[in-house]
């Protein structure tokens, strides 16, 4: 019996240590990211935020957001420490546009396509 929770218990405490490890180069890979990126960042308790990345230190995280108003790009640093931090990814907003448009011109051709057969045979 005492055994067994021992080894649950190596088995938790391996299975911290790798999730760890893999964090940390996890962020090593956040780290090697140049100035500039497009990022959208997740945090605890905030929902996620689009941003140009400024710089990346050991325990903290900056970037600056961009947003229109009237018109006008109204520019936001923010400061983000490593804890809080719960996901980085790359923004491909430009492809998911094309993405979605190229979805929207199939579906438009095969409804176009599809009532100009239904006029012709009728």
């Amino acid at each position: 019996m005492i055994g067994a929770k021992v080894i649950v218990i190596l088995c938790c405490l391996g299975a911290s240590i790798a999730a760890a490890q893999q964090t940390g180069a996890n962020w090593k890979r956040v780290e090697a990211l140049p100035s500039g990126t497009t990022i959208r960042l997740s945090t605890e308790g905030r929902r996620s935020d689009t941003c140009s990345l400024v710089s990346v230190a050991e325990d903290s995280l900056t970037c600056i957001s961009t947003r229109m108003i009237f018109f006008f790009p109204v520019h936001k640093q923010m400061d983000f420490a490593r804890a809080e931090i719960r996901s980085v990814k790359l923004s491909r907003r430009g492809l998911s546009m094309l993405t979605g448009a190229a979805i929207g011109i199939g579906v438009g051709a095969g409804i176009g396509a599809g009532i100009d057969a239904g006029q012709e045979s009728g």
